[in-house]
């Protein structure tokens, strides 16, 4: 592949500067060396950035919503602060004995002494003993904390009560739910890993059958990946908050899009040295013409990034910056240690076995070029549909933010769930938090009984005052999970009865309020980050319609993308709703990303069309890029594949959305949409600065 820098001039950037200060083998065994050791500094903070991550969504709620301000409300007035209970369950499916009511007894003691407990209300009749006598529930409370802490309590009452003598016990609630949740962020990150290298690895030895060739680009990953790591850790301890999903999206960006960046310099690398000459000299050609792209294609993803720090949601906020630091280290890696060490290797080592399978893809994708050339308004008309078609799958979108169901293998406080409901309401898993700031808790009787009364509570606990006596709250049980969209509905429902000064917390609050807060981040931040990009595009290109059309290519390709993958999350994994904060982060890495291929292409179309004209232009570029950037894709699609692994229903959501956005994009619109729309607008597709010369036909 050739790609050329998409806007004329003599532009002074980081990867001609790197060309020049890379000139001598010195320097560059110095520049390997010093990322070397950059590397092993930073992935040494690996598992202590993995300790630190959050998965405490009370954290990342906007300050202005309300079960935010019920939260601070009751940390303020009311004595103790606030406060979660974890839940220890015991069941034996005969019944309890006098042996187990004794153990449950002596437990609930026990709990209430340890470090960091608040209070402990051992299982008794009538409210913590099922009337089928086979279950039983102790009530530990505890103050609330960030992740880490919570996870910690949590441990120990784990610990100090487990199963004996045939009796199931089980703790969960709300607390146990964020335990479950840091454990499985801070086990994965080893395994995704490796796992994402390895893809990564078995695709190039399927593309170019060539070990030293696919270890070259991996490597380089790798060590930006561990420098990156100690950046992000930097950061963390400067304020930044990190949550395991940013972590997570950090290792699948960095290999997909990084191994991308190192295959496009590789081949434009291999064919400046067929040319003759030295390998370095060879290398800095390659620099020159493909590092401007790549570096601006990089900047793209970055300012796309950047946008969701605009988000109220702080899972949003933090995503950004740490998935940006990610990929400006993967563009210095790629304009400093990727050429020193392709140098030292050399071009005639990272040789591509000719295949009779390459040869035959060679010659497919010349085919399509032709195709799209010869029927310009068939390949749009076709591609189009058939990504309008997909979109109507978000018809059926619906929001889901029940994360304890969203655990896809077995944890403890789903099976305490479990066995909790086998006697109690679901609610008791989380009840709901009524806080009203300016009403004494002995005016409080008619609001709780009304409370009391509402569709979907099963009870109501005692009214407890404010410290200052102006105050009270009250904790209400619901009929339903309180992760489940019914039990959201409960709240709203709640929210609408109640004065506007009485405030509905607690867990079911949060869920339902970063349902909302995630609904209005997209519908804020996707047009900003398409102004963004665009802005970007505009001035790269310098050409407004093709500006416009790359921007309505990828915004369709990610329509397309999400209304199919709801239908076939539904379909073959049984999945009710998406997570509400996957559609933005979908969209951001989408756009970012397809706009990354769309310069990729552009660049060489421009290029060519400047010595064939506007229309053979078209097909050349699209031959000559064709493959660089259809291997791309497939390794992109496949890191973020690999998502699916991921033990939570989220990160399979996110990883299932945007692999099949990047083959969308890969093998639909920039293969036949796009070049399609070039071909029918021709020369007028880079108004107002057309390429000089016109071919008079296509060949």
């Amino acid at each position: 592949m050739a790609t050329g820098c998409p806007y004329d001039g003599d532009i002074v950037s980081p990867s001609s500067v790197s060309a020049r200060w890379l000139g001598t083998r010195r320097r560059r065994w110095i520049a390997v060396a010093g990322w070397l050791v950059a590397a092993a500094i930073g992935g040494a903070y690996q598992g202590p950035l993995n300790e630190e991550v959050t998965t405490d969504n009370r954290l990342f709620l906007p300050d202005d919503v309300e079960a935010t301000q019920a939260r601070e409300l009751v940390e303020k007035r009311f004595a103790g602060g606030d406060t979660t209970a974890a839940l220890v369950v015991y069941h034996r499916a005969g019944g309890l004995t006098g042996t187990d009511r004794a153990r449950i007894a002596a437990d609930g003691e026990r709990l209430g002494q340890l470090e960091g407990v608040r209070d402990a209300t051992p299982a008794a009749e009538p409210d913590g003993i099922s009337s089928d006598g086979t279950t039983a529930l102790t009530t530990v409370v505890l103050p609330q904390g960030d992740s880490r802490e919570i996870r910690e309590r949590v441990e120990v009452i784990r610990a100090s009560a487990g199963d004996a003598g045939g009796l199931e016990v089980a703790v969960t609630g709300a607390p146990a739910v964020t335990a479950d949740a840091v454990e499985e962020f801070s086990s994965v990150d080893l395994p995704l890993l490796l796992a994402t290298a390895g893809l990564v690895l078995v695709i190039l030895l399927l593309i170019y059958r060539s070990w030293l060739l696919a270890f070259v680009p991996l490597t380089v990953v790798a060590v930006a990946y561990a420098v990156a790591v100690g950046l992000v850790y930097a950061l963390l301890q400067l304020g930044l908050t990190v949550d395991g999903q940013s972590a997570a999206l950090l290792i699948v960006l960095m290999f997909g899009a990084g191994t991308d960046y190192c295959l496009l310099l590789l081949s434009r690398f291999r064919e400046e040295a067929a040319g003759g000459g030295s390998q370095a000299a060879a290398m800095s050609r390659a620099l020159r013409k493909a590092g401007p792209t790549i570096v601006a294609s990089g900047l793209t993803v970055i300012a796309g990034l950047l946008t969701l720090m605009l988000a109220s949601l702080g899972s949003m906020r933090a995503l950004g910056p740490v998935c940006a630091i990610g990929i400006l280290v993967m563009l210095a890696a790629s304009v400093t240690l990727l050429p020193a060490a392709l140098v030292l290797v050399g071009a005639r080592r990272l040789r591509v076995h000719r295949t009779s399978g390459r040869r035959h893809r060679a010659e497919v994708i010349r085919r399509v070029a032709r195709c799209v050339v010869a029927r310009p308004r068939l390949a749009v008309i076709a591609s189009a549909a058939a990504l309008g078609l997909g979109a109507l799958g978000l018809l059926t979108a619906e929001a889901d933010t029940n994360l304890l169901a969203g655990f896809r293998s077995p944890t403890e406080s789903a099976r305490g769930f479990e066995l909790l409901q086998d006697g109690f309401s679901a609610g008791r898993l989380a009840p709901v938090s009524i806080v009203a700031g300016g009403t004494p808790a002995a005016a409080m009787a008619p609001l709780r009984e009304a409370v009391a009364r509402a569709d979907g509570v099963a009870d109501v606990g005692p009214v407890v005052e404010a410290r200052d006596g102006a105050g009270g709250r009250f904790d209400a049980v619901l009929n339903d999970d309180p992760y489940s969209d019914a039990g959201l509905q409960t709240v709203e429902r709640l929210r609408a009865a109640v004065p506007a000064d009485v405030l509905i917390g607690g867990t079911s609050a949060v869920q339902r309020d970063l349902r909302e807060s995630a609904r209005g981040d997209l519908l804020r931040i996707a047009p900003i980050a398409l102004l963004v990009i665009g802005a970007i595009l505009l001035v790269l290109l310098r050409a407004v319609p093709v500006t416009l059309a790359a921007l309505a290519s990828v915004v369709l390709s990610f329509a397309a993308a999400l209304g199919i993958s709801l239908i076939l999350l539904r379909g073959l994994f049984g999945l009710n709703g998406i997570e509400p904060t996957v559609p933005l982060f979908a969209f951001v890495f989408l756009v970012a990303l397809g706009v990354d291929y769309t310069i990729f292409l552009l660049a060489r179309v421009r290029e060519e069309a400047e010595h064939h004209g506007a229309v053979v232009g078209v097909a050349r570029g699209l031959a000559s890029t064709g493959g660089v950037i259809t291997s791309a894709g497939v390794i992109l699609a496949g890191t973020f594949a690999v998502l699916a692994s991921f033990p939570l229903d989220a990160m399979l959501q996110l990883g299932f959305v945007v692999s099949l956005g990047v083959l969308i994009d890969t093998f639909v619109v920039r293969t036949l949409l796009l070049p399609g729309i070039l071909v029918l607008l021709g020369r007028q597709a880079w108004w107002p600065r057309p390429p000089i010369q016109q071919s008079p036909a296509a060949t």
